[in-house]
């Protein structure tokens, strides 16, 4: 496939004030992942393994005390995004690559109707466009994401968690974006709501080609909605490849710890284990495995944990990669 984003050894650095004096936490370290065309991509990680910091990276929005320290996003075009100015990336936002941040509901303006939420977001990337124009898009878009048009007369009190979330994804919508960036987008939604979204996305990806890359720590609901997973552990990507073939034959001990925890209909709910342990010290950074004290599978290969700390993730195949040594043995 096509690549339409590639993201190289980006590293995301935070200056942290300690009791010892100033550290320096990566929240993301030395990711390389691209993005293709007309693909969906699941980037998976419990809270604090870096994903959301990447999305931000990719964007271009780490403020201080953080700081983009190494990478490169590269745009189909051959552009570095990262090396543009605030005022040259915006004219890539929202037209080429769009965002719903996570919390999303949070994010509407409580004093302003959706209607000038959509108006304010069209004229601020489209000059010379007329209000009766701009709102037969906005009802376009909003019945794409099965809305009814009253609800542009509507204060975002008004409406429910999901025709939030629909006004957001509808909203990304607006200039019909290459690629849409999604965080947590089913979070703190119902069950029913959440394969709702789900539905929606795969039908923005279906019929109007958009790329969707889309960031969640629930590893159960992506399944039916990704092509490709990415799966994200102490800032590292720990293993990327075909949703399919990570599903039933995971080659990094996180990835099938996760799997896991996942409920099964077909066997007894008691027997899903937690992932035992604690998260590592992200202060605290040894040369070696990030998933050392947690793994389940280290002592039955005879890894040590540095052996196998890999600095790139290893090729099984032309689709699939992992950073354990022992992924054979998994």
């Amino acid at each position: 496939m096509e690549k339409l984003l590639d993201c190289k050894n980006i590293t995301v650095e935070f200056d942290v004030k300690h009791f010892n004096g100033s550290k320096v936490l990566k929240a993301v370290d030395n990711v390389t992942l691209n993005i293709n065309k007309g693909e969906i991509l699941g980037i998976i990680g419990e809270s604090g393994s870096g994903k959301s910091t990447l999305a931000s990276a990719i964007l271009n929005l780490i403020r201080e005390p953080g700081r983009i320290s190494s990478g490169e996003v590269i745009y189909f075009n051959g552009v570095n995004l990262l090396e543009l100015s605030e005022n040259e990336y915006n004219k890539y936002r929202w037209k080429d690559i769009s965002t719903v941040f996570q919390a999303a509901q949070n994010a509407l303006n409580p004093i302003s109707t959706i209607k000038e939420h959509f108006l304010e977001t069209y004229k601020a990337h489209v000059d010379n466009v007329s209000n009766e124009v701009m709102i037969g898009r906005i009802k376009e878009f909003l019945e794409f994401v099965r809305l009814d048009e009253k609800v542009l007369n509507s204060y975002p009190f008004e409406l429910s968690g999901g025709m939030k979330q629909r006004v957001l994804i509808a909203l990304s919508l607006l200039l019909e974006p290459k690629l849409i960036i999604l965080d947590e987008p089913t979070t703190a939604l119902d069950v029913i709501t959440q394969w709702y979204i789900l539905e929606i996305l795969r039908k923005i990806n279906k019929e109007k080609g958009i790329s969707i890359v889309f960031l969640t720590h629930d590893i159960s609901i992506i399944g039916s909605m990704v092509d490709r997973i990415a799966v994200m552990y102490a800032g590292q990507l720990v293993e990327v490849g075909n949703i399919l073939e990570v599903y039933e034959t995971p080659k990094h001990p996180y990835t099938k710890a996760l799997l896991a925890t996942i409920p099964s209909l077909e066997d007894d709910v008691t027997t899903r284990e937690a992932i035992k342990g604690a998260p590592i010290n992200m202060l605290d950074l040894k040369d070696e495995c990030r998933f050392k004290n947690r793994c389940t599978h280290r002592e039955r290969v005879g890894c040590n944990g540095k052996d196998e700390n890999s600095k790139e993730l290893i090729r099984i195949n032309d689709n699939h990669y992992s950073r354990c040594k022992y992924w054979g043995e998994i």
